[in-house]
């Protein structure tokens, strides 16, 4: 088995495809952004940006490709996504076993967004959950902006 060609074909993926569908959902598809809640600004800040976000965002996700499909469509993709992943990785911890590799932490960049901020997909949590234990240990110290933990979704 080539765990080289398998790990960077799961990385691509993640990058090149699962992104964007989030990005969509991020900043395009949900109309509160929730993500943008952490932010003290005023009102017209926000919605200046919001509105700025949402035109930018679907623009490149329309050239990209991913962005003329429908909601449902993106939706179902992001999911297939993750459903490759948590097929693949069946009982192993990480990808290649029992220590997450450098695909695994690309991939988990791009796990952590979803899972944490706004977005709720039920699979792959435990992957999440055991690449975040692993790797960084102060997680709860990393996470905090001005003594407090950030808001998550």
């Amino acid at each position: 088995m080539n765990k080289g060609g398998i790990g960077r074909a799961f990385q691509k993926m993640f990058e090149e495809n699962t992104y964007w569908g989030w990005a969509l959902f991020r900043w395009y598809y949900d109309p509160e952004m929730k993500a943008l809640s952490v932010f003290k600004y005023p009102k017209f800040i926000v919605w200046f940006t919001k509105k700025w976000l949402a035109r930018e965002v679907k623009k490149v996700a329309d050239a990209h490709g991913i962005g003329r499909h429908s909601k449902e469509e993106v939706y179902s993709i992001m999911y297939a996504d993750l459903k490759a992943l948590s097929d693949y990785l069946g009982k192993k911890k990480f990808l290649f076993g029992d220590k997450p590799c450098e695909m695994d932490c690309a991939i988990f960049g791009q796990l952590a967004q979803m899972y944490w901020h706004c977005f709720e997909f039920p699979i792959l949590i435990d992957y999440c959950d055991r690449m975040k234990d692993t790797i960084w240990p102060d997680w709860d110290k990393c996470i905090t902006y001005g003594g407090t933990q950030k808001a998550s979704g």
